[in-house]
């Protein structure tokens, strides 16, 4: 995906201490974009059920993009300083990634160079439930 470019990442990287006590995730039967797509999902126990936390990244028809990294643990991890060159470190790598999405936001709309694409089934996540149209309410769902 086009924010991990140049980051060094590869599939199955691990970053540790990423996901700590609240975290986000894409819940089916719950309200979400049927075009969101997972950037990272990570294993996690909490009050001893296994879950997982998801990096999203979806677009809507205005051209807008939105990112989640679905962890308060992602923004600590940016302030340690790295070396100039190619990524080398988990923590570098991830700087690198976050630049990428802060300069598709800066050059904007990030939506419509970068249109997301489901990748749910990837992940044996089940579609989840089209948001409702309707304006009377919006509502997040937050996993603890």
């Amino acid at each position: 995906m086009w924010m991990f470019e140049g980051s060094q990442f590869k599939n199955g990287d691990r970053v540790s201490k990423m996901v700590g006590n609240e975290y986000d995730r894409v819940t089916p039967g719950a309200p979400t974009p049927a075009n969101i797509q997972v950037l990272a999902h990570s294993p996690v126990t909490c009050r001893g059920k296994a879950s997982f936390a998801d990096s999203t990244w979806y677009t809507v028809p205005s051209g807008a993009g939105v990112f989640t990294a679905a962890t308060f643990g992602w923004s600590p991890r940016l302030l340690d300083a790295c070396p100039t060159g190619p990524p080398t470190t988990p923590i570098c790598k991830l700087q690198k990634v976050t630049e990428n999405i802060l300069n598709a936001f800066a050059e904007g709309p990030a939506g419509l160079k970068y249109p997301s694409v489901s990748n749910l089934a990837k992940f044996g996540i089940a579609t989840p439930r089209a948001p409702s149209t309707s304006s009377s309410t919006t509502s997040t769902t937050v996993q603890r």
